[in-house]
């Protein structure tokens, strides 16, 4: 019976840090649609907006607000998006043969383009 109750804590903690997250977000970055999960220790974020399959990843433990927001902006950034929501910039992104917006700045093989050293990042 203890399992039951430490799981459901669990359970329960990573729920609530996953809601903080996403408050954090749309305080932040209004407009957007934010979505947060943790499993297994790992905090997943996405933006429903730009991309059902794209999320950036943190150890649950790590979290802050200042990295919260970051991961917020460097989402954003991959998809060459404004901080606050433009309904235009969404309308008129670049999109690949299934609807998806594209970012060239995020590639299949998990790569992405670090800005300040100005090179492609695993």
């Amino acid at each position: 019976m203890g399992n039951v109750s430490q799981l459901s804590i669990r359970q329960s903690t990573e729920f609530l840090l996953a809601q903080q997250v996403v408050d954090t977000l749309q305080n932040f970055f209004p407009g957007w649609e934010w979505a947060a999960m943790v499993d297994g220790g790992v905090l997943y974020i996405k933006n429903q907006t730009l991309s059902d399959s794209w999320a950036i990843q943190q150890k649950a433990d790590l979290v802050s607000r200042r990295s919260v927001m970051e991961a917020g902006g460097e989402f954003l950034e991959r998809f060459n998006m404004p901080v606050r929501f433009d309904e235009g910039a969404v309308a008129n992104a670049q999109r690949d043969f299934s609807g998806a917006i594209v970012s060239e700045k995020w590639t299949p093989d998990r790569r992405y383009w670090n800005k300040t050293e100005q090179r492609w990042k695993a």
